[in-house]
């Protein structure tokens, strides 16, 4: 299994081929009618050389929450989040920082969000016909972690992808969300491309972690699209590190790893 909290392979017993993975829920046992969330684990730091010139290539080690460096958060600069980013009265306001995260790549490990939501977002379920692992997974905004949530049941699983991803149009049901960073420039299939990144609440088979999340195009989905995508979440390295899952990739799931 990849286990990417110590980032190795680790041997995993034998599984009876229709074994399941456990159940996911939306977020841990036993937590209370409303949200009081808080950091219960270091922040997982990738560092990614393109995005981030202070830090050296490579994975770092994991770092206290309240000692790592931060991004600058800024304003978007496209017209629809523009139109959005304004009060009542009409006026420009600014997007709110990350509450949890010091920067792109990285995630940290949350407790106290409430499992229950009466406003669920469900993804398309997009038939996928590529045998990799997929996980349900359940996002929140941090400025409303007991707002609108989206569900999507097949997320990829990709620890070959620092951040997470998010479809457009499930990503603009949670707006608001804290800004990241501005620009940031990844190395993807179709080569290097520029994203902005954003602070997301993600749960994963009972478990919770604030991680960066960017945001994939809806034009993507179009079957006529030059470079279709028919994922419309990707749950990145840093949020697997956070959560503490391992991939067990004989068996295509995610196996929880002690905390």
């Amino acid at each position: 299994a990849v286990d990417s909290p110590s980032r190795r392979l680790v041997p995993i017993p034998a599984q009876p081929a229709a074994a399941a993975a456990t159940p996911a829920t939306a977020g841990p046992s036993g937590a209370g009618s409303g949200s009081m969330l808080r950091a219960v684990g270091p922040v997982e730091l990738a560092s990614l050389q393109a995005a981030c010139p202070f830090e050296r290539g490579g994975w770092g080690s994991s770092v206290n929450h309240l000692e790592a460096p931060r991004y600058e958060a800024t304003a978007l600069a496209d017209e629809e989040a523009a139109s959005s980013d304004r009060d009542s009265g009409g006026s420009r306001v600014g997007l709110a920082a990350p509450l949890w995260l010091p920067r792109n790549a990285t995630a940290v490990r949350l407790e106290g969000l409430a499992p229950e939501c009466a406003q669920l977002v469900h993804g398309a379920a997009i038939p996928q016909a590529v045998p990799v692992t997929y996980a349900r997974v359940v996002l929140a905004s941090p400025l409303a972690p007991d707002g609108p949530r989206v569900v999507v049941e097949q997320a990829l699983v990709d620890t070959g992808s620092a951040d997470c991803e998010l479809r457009e149009g499930l990503f603009r049901r949670l707006w608001p969300l804290p800004l990241v960073a501005r620009g940031l420039v990844y190395e993807t299939v179709a080569g290097r491309v520029e994203h902005d990144s954003y602070e997301v609440l993600l749960m994963v088979e009972g478990r919770c972690c604030a991680a960066a999340v960017t945001l994939a195009p809806e034009e993507r989905f179009d079957e006529s699209s030059e470079d279709p995508c028919t994922d419309e979440a990707i749950i990145g390295f840093a949020a697997l590190a956070a959560l503490r899952l391992a991939v067990d990739c004989s068996a295509r799931v995610l196996r929880p790893l002690p905390l």
